[in-house]
């Protein structure tokens, strides 16, 4: 085939986050634990709880002088109740300790996908597409022939965004991330792992393909590992991420952007593999607010 200000209101199907001038904020993992500042801080090597003397009764109520000899059974009362105290203040100062740290509530991230938000292209290289289902809190391309791709539904910025998105190989040698996406009027696509399974860069650029254009760059992937792919068009740039690694950066002015009709049905915005099954998390669709100038 030939195949980061200002304000922004980030997109992620079920929860929006406002974040920082064209900076990313992904959502905390867990929620910080509340310290042990009441169960030792506060009451530290010769201290004692704030309430421990009210566990005692008022000294006036106390006789001067405990009669221990006229009394054969005092000294057991006497460590019957050291013992009982001992007892309560364990029991309060652990009440007031923070709760176990696998007991805490954690906020988990979520994988966003849902088949609610995308539809699934029928035409053109997609008519004898793979199986597209969700399992285990992933979207899943089955292998088509030679298409299966997803398009997504809900309104596309033509530009100032970014596309956050995990994806992986289950199956097959050819690209496993086909993303489709606006630059301002036109459409460019972002191949990875094409042309025989290791090939990257934008189809098209100035009319070349990813593997004739200065994004052209070569990687090999491994199958079921996931890859943390990032693409920005901003600031009159389109950039492109995988894991941390910078793949390339375009200037916007003076280029032509354009895509090959086999990817036609994914515009705006989809994402398709080619003669390969794939598995997507965590996508996100980024809208950024333009620098005032």
């Amino acid at each position: 085939m030939r195949s980061e200000s200002g304000l922004h209101e980030p997109y992620s199907f079920a929860s929006s986050h406002p974040i920082g001038p064209h900076r990313l904020a992904t959502d905390p993992l867990c929620t910080p634990q509340t310290p042990y500042n009441n169960g030792f801080e506060a009451w530290g090597i010769g201290h004692r709880p704030s309430d421990y003397r009210s566990l005692r009764p008022p000294i006036a109520a106390m006789p001067e002088k405990i009669p221990v000899a006229q009394s054969p059974s005092a000294p057991v009362l006497l460590v019957a109740a050291v013992t009982l105290s001992l007892i309560i203040v364990t029991v309060v100062s652990r009440g007031e300790e923070a709760p176990p740290k696998d007991l805490a509530p954690k906020k988990a991230r979520g994988n966003k996908l849902t088949l609610r938000d995308w539809d699934i292209p029928q035409e053109g290289m997609f008519d004898d597409h793979g199986k597209v289902s969700i399992d285990n809190n992933e979207l899943h391309l089955a292998e088509g022939s030679p298409a299966t791709g997803i398009r997504f539904k809900r309104g596309v910025p033509k530009i100032e965004y970014e596309i956050h998105c995990e994806a992986k190989r289950t199956g097959g040698s050819d690209f496993f991330y086909g993303l489709t996406f606006p630059v301002r009027q036109d459409y460019c696509s972002w191949i990875v792992g094409g042309w025989g399974g290791t090939a990257v860069g934008l189809s098209n650029v100035d009319g070349l393909s990813a593997i004739e254009n200065s994004t052209t760059q070569y990687m090999e992937f491994e199958n079921d590992r996931w890859y943390k792919i990032r693409l920005r068009v901003a600031e009159g740039k389109i950039l492109g991420w995988i894991d941390k690694k910078q793949m390339f950066e375009v200037p916007i002015k003076d280029h032509t952007f354009d895509i090959w009709w086999e990817q036609t049905p994914l515009r705006p915005l989809g994402i398709a593999s080619w003669n390969t099954s794939a598995a997507l998390r965590n996508f996100q669709l980024i809208k950024l607010k333009p620098l005032v100038q």
